[in-house]
């Protein structure tokens, strides 16, 4: 399921509070994303990757903040 619409729910799963792409429409990108951290209000954990493209830029960072979501809640 390489698409936005995927990407955009799985952002909504994670609770991400914000995000940005860099890079050319298509080229190498980076995708930044944000996390709040649990029971600390006005805190969040940021996540980044880079890839050939935004969108797998952004399947790598969402994979990085799910992995730290998974183990911060225990």
């Amino acid at each position: 399921g390489r698409d936005w619409a995927a990407i955009r729910k799985r952002m909504r799963e994670l609770g991400v509070g914000r995000y940005w792409i860099e890079g050319e429409p298509g080229g190498p990108a980076r995708f930044r994303c944000t996390l709040p951290v649990a029971g600390q209000r006005g805190v969040a954990q940021q996540f980044e990757a880079e890839g050939e493209d935004a969108l797998q830029a952004a399947e790598t960072a969402l994979r990085r903040a799910a992995l730290w979501k998974a183990t911060e809640s225990e």
